[in-house]
């Protein structure tokens, strides 16, 4: 997992899960009822982790993947894994052909 940057040398790849990604970024919590609120998909450095995560795996000539909930709940975020070169991206079957077209509708 990218969350934990101190195995990624041992590793090819990088499995990027957004949820503990936002926590350790923003030390936010989903599922917590005091700062649930604030939790945000697409707050600005948790997008910019993201990219950095799938450049530096790139960048070792390792896959980068996306699991979770997140790439099917706000599949607007694709582009910004797209872009830099993300290898896989886990959606949905319902969100598969939307996401692919660029929508979040």
């Amino acid at each position: 997992m990218c969350e934990i940057p101190n195995n990624l040398p041992l590793f090819d790849g990088a499995a990027i899960s957004s949820n503990d990604l936002t926590q350790l970024t923003l030390g936010d919590d989903r599922d917590s009822a005091t700062v649930a609120d604030s939790f945000y998909e697409e707050y600005p450095a948790k997008l910019k982790m993201l990219r950095l995560a799938v450049q530096g795996a790139r960048r070792k000539g390792g896959h980068s993947g996306m699991c979770g909930r997140v790439p099917s709940d706000h599949i607007e975020i694709a582009p910004d894994l797209v872009a830099p070169g993300i290898d896989s991206i886990s959606l949905t079957p319902d969100r598969v052909l939307r996401a692919r077209q660029g929508r979040s509708g």
